[in-house]
């Protein structure tokens, strides 16, 4: 299933885990800010078809980054969000999910959650399925 192959891959870079290890949350899943930061979250977007390949699919999904909002510094940030970048990069295939690869489409810029109280920035990236999972 797609979204355990992206939170074991979150969860697994060791890169990461020097930022936040245990800190990693499914979006929608808090009811506020975890006391212990920097965290991140991951959140699943569309689905599309594969224009060049009819039985492939695009899975789109975005990790956010979240640091201390007072005194907001973005260090930890952008290094939590290069490693999570890093993590996907480095991701090999998944045939039992059908999944080809991850791509880092973009990352945002410097942004604070009021709600939270936190600063924050995020990557979004495509997975490439060679066909779409019976589970998705």
């Amino acid at each position: 299933m797609s979204r355990v192959w992206v939170y074991q891959t979150l969860i697994n870079s060791d890169p990461l885990t020097n930022f936040s290890a245990d800190r990693g949350y499914q979006g929608e899943s808090l009811a506020g800010a975890p006391r212990t930061k920097p965290f991140w979250v991951y959140r699943f977007g569309n689905t599309a078809p594969d224009l060049g390949v009819p039985s492939a699919r695009r899975q789109y999904f975005s990790v956010y980054c979240h640091d201390d909002g007072q005194p907001g510094d973005y260090t930890q940030v952008d290094g939590m969000l290069a490693a999570v970048i890093q993590a996907f990069k480095d991701a090999p295939p998944s045939p039992v999910d059908k999944i080809l690869e991850a791509r880092w489409i973009d990352s945002s810029a410097d942004q604070n959650d009021k709600e939270m109280g936190t600063i924050l920035r995020y990557a979004r990236f495509q997975l490439v399925f060679s066909d779409w999972p019976d589970d998705e």
